[in-house]
């Protein structure tokens, strides 16, 4: 993806930190910056940094769309499994894109669950993962954002776009811990009048897990694009 020590790279969404800090001990004496819309986490990114003592790292809480940074302050851009959750994806693209440095990359990493597949296939997982669609949705986000993110960068001015596609199988994790990743952030976006349905898919789904009776697969779609000179 092009990273190298010595690069400013901006984690975008954050979190609690994990993956900043390993950016942080790759990119030094570079330095990162991780913003998250949560207060909560970003409390518990700084006391993550504070333990392991990275001098190159600092934590802040800000808007995807307006962050209080500088222009053209950053080398590399990262978003990971941010966009699904984004109304605008187009306009937070141009919010990074300010952000870059010229010639700076951003990488966004999101699912899309139009290349996700259990098989044989259950009528309860289609019916679980189409309600969780609706569901986030309905909250702003989008299941299906990894295959719009070419176009979205596109859109917002950036060059030398690229999409690759990671897959992984239940084969590489093992069928049980494919179906908790799979399912797990899906549940809250399901709605409150059927979260007992939910629960009896979810239950069918674990004893399909148990039998060994089925496999999955699920593509992962990491999408670059570079700010002009």
């Amino acid at each position: 993806m092009g990273l190298k020590p010595g690069l400013d790279v901006l984690d975008l969404a954050c979190g609690t930190g994990i993956i900043s800090c390993e950016l942080a001990r790759f990119v030094a004496p570079g330095r990162v910056v991780g913003l998250d819309g949560c207060q909560a986490f970003i409390q518990r990114a700084g006391d993550r940094e504070e333990a392991l003592n990275l001098a190159n790292l600092s934590f802040r809480c800000g808007d995807i769309y307006e962050p209080d940074l500088p222009a053209d302050s950053f080398d590399f851009v990262y978003a990971r499994f941010v966009f699904q959750h984004l109304e605008k994806s187009v306009r937070a693209l141009r919010s990074i894109k300010r952000l870059l440095k010229p010639g700076g990359l951003v990488c966004v990493v999101d699912v899309d669950d139009d290349w996700l597949g259990l098989y044989p296939p259950l009528s309860e997982f289609l019916s679980f993962t189409s309600a969780a669609r609706k569901g986030q949705k309905e909250n702003g986000g989008d299941r299906n954002v990894g295959q719009k993110l070419v176009g979205y960068m596109h859109e917002a001015g950036l060059r030398e776009v690229r999409a690759d596609i990671q897959v992984i199988t239940s084969f590489d994790l093992g069928l049980k811990k494919f179906l908790q990743l799979t399912t797990l952030f899906k549940r809250e976006q399901i709605s409150r009048q059927r979260k007992e349905r939910t629960k009896e898919e979810l239950a069918r789904l674990r004893v399909c897990a148990e039998d060994g009776s089925a496999w999955g697969a699920a593509g992962i779609f990491v999408v670059t694009g570079r700010k002009d000179d």
